[in-house]
């Protein structure tokens, strides 16, 4: 154990998080350390996830902030698993927004009247037409199934190839800041990120533009699928309209991964727990933690305030 692996072993806030969904053999590193995020790291997650300026790399800074080790390093799986991590033991009990459109097939009239369980013969009588429900959903996700995609296969955990490696988080906020310019170029940034040569992903660009043919193009196609590793969410999606239910499931989304918190939501509580209190508390405290000690404050006084009415309304049937 190096020295610095040694002062997060003797860090209680920090966990080993065990084997990475790569295998992790391609890492200067045997040992990856992990702790929830604290208070103070929040406003910096707020302003990733709301900033239009290079938002990915605000949200990596946070992540980073909570991890024994450099992130750079890691693949794009072996972040969202370190992301998954975090976001259980910071937020548990924190629901998920999802916005998405119902794309669910039904019958409607001229007015966009749904009618569902008719056979194609009674919509044709009646004129109603085959459409798309299309209603704007926002769900509130309670819970949500991770799974975990692992390298087994050890001849996997490494890419056996001399022009290809693993997309890696050192040039996965240049790869955003670029998309989110020019949205043409989300295919080939896409594949330049697998190239092995070069630092930056502008050098890797280069480096696959200088290509005489497609050949390398295809096989980083091959071994993106074959090395595919990390996590999948999968959630239950309902529509508020048209009441279809359907299991989605993705990678997670950097910007909309984590609870969105503000500087002002975590300055109003601590606030009002200083206020309570009267001290300060500690910014480097775990961001549950804080959340706990201020839920139980706001339910502690509205128990209070409602036990407060009920003795003035006793008082009030003792004069009548």
């Amino acid at each position: 154990m190096t020295t610095s692996q040694n002062a997060y072993y003797s860090d209680a806030r920090y966990f080993d998080i065990g084997d990475m969904p790569s295998g992790g053999k391609t890492y200067d590193y045997d040992r990856f350390y992990v702790r929830q995020f604290a208070a103070e790291e929040l406003p910096l997650l707020h302003y990733g996830m709301n900033t239009r300026v290079r938002a990915h790399e605000h949200v990596i800074r946070a992540v980073q902030m909570a991890c024994s080790a450099d992130l750079s390093q890691l693949t794009d799986g072996d972040l969202c698993y370190v992301m998954a991590w975090i976001r259980r033991q910071s937020f548990p009990e924190t629901p998920l927004q999802a916005k998405y459109i119902c794309t669910n097939m039904l019958y409607q009239d001229d007015v966009g009247n749904i009618y569902r369980d008719l056979s194609r013969k009674e919509a044709e009588i009646k004129g109603y037409v085959l459409k798309a429900c299309g209603r704007d959903n926002v769900n509130l996700i309670k819970s949500t199934n991770i799974k975990i995609h692992t390298l087994e296969d050890e001849s996997l955990q490494i890419v056996d190839h001399p022009e290809i490696d693993f997309a890696r988080v050192n040039t996965l906020a240049d790869f955003h800041e670029l998309v989110d310019e020019r949205p043409y170029m989300r295919y080939k940034a896409d594949l330049a990120r697998w190239v092995r040569k070069g630092k930056t992903l502008k050098a890797k660009l280069m480096y696959l533009d200088s290509q005489k043919d497609f050949k390398l193009w295809e096989e980083i196609e091959k071994i993106k699928v074959a090395h595919f590793h990390g996590i999948t969410e999968e959630i239950q999606l309902r529509c508020s309209d048209c009441n279809h239910v359907k299991m989605h499931e993705s990678t997670p989304c950097l910007l909309k991964f984590f609870a969105d918190n503000s500087d002002k939501d975590v300055y109003n509580m601590t606030y009002n727990l200083m206020a309570q209190f009267g001290a300060s508390p500690n910014l480097k405290m775990p961001a549950q933690m804080l959340m706990y000690h201020h839920s139980t404050l706001v339910d502690d006084r509205r128990k209070s305030e409602q036990a407060a009415k009920e003795r003035a309304a006793q008082h009030r049937k003792g004069f009548r």
